[in-house]
């Protein structure tokens, strides 16, 4: 059974370990601590096997320019350890995200990801601009509908992301 809670702080080894090994490398984990660390994590989620954490989700604020008055998060990274990928985790964390995202009054959340998995959970292209130029990849999910007609902008994640190269 898959336990879904907040990130605390005695979570943050397991935490790195797992991001670590489903990216198959460090630099997301890097990322994670650097947010963390600079306070922008917005929504942070645990998965739980038992007291073994098995995935992690993380929503940080994504900002436009020019600025507007939107409150959007961009959701990265989300990680399942490889021994229990394809057991529907994953998944799990990305509802859990977005519902804590609707409680939250967010009227946007946008991820860089495959289209044909994110649109299970309602993410589709956006006509948006982004800072990696990416195109079918870079998806949003309003929240508050409407939220985004005719916006134009260009999103910008929190500057961790640039600073780790990811």
């Amino acid at each position: 059974m898959i336990l879904l809670r907040p990130e605390t702080p005695d979570d943050q080894a397991a935490i790195f370990g797992v991001v670590s090994l489903a990216f198959k490398n460090s630099s997301e984990a890097k990322l994670v601590d650097m947010i963390r660390q600079r306070n922008n994590s917005r929504l942070a989620t645990v998965a739980c096997s038992g007291e073994l954490i098995v995935g992690y989700a993380l929503a940080s604020p994504l900002t436009f320019e020019p600025s507007n008055n939107l409150t959007c998060l961009g959701i990265a990274p989300v990680a399942v350890t490889p021994a229990r990928q394809g057991e529907k985790i994953g998944s799990k964390l990305m509802f859990q995200i977005i519902h804590l995202a609707r409680e939250q009054k967010v009227d946007a959340l946008f991820l860089l990801g495959d289209p044909l998995y994110y649109r299970r959970f309602g993410f589709a292209p956006t006509h948006i601009d982004n800072e990696y130029g990416a195109t079918d990849a870079f998806m949003a999910l309003e929240l508050r509908d409407g939220c985004l007609n005719g916006m134009k902008a260009l999103a910008k994640y929190v500057g961790e992301f640039s600073e780790i190269g990811v």
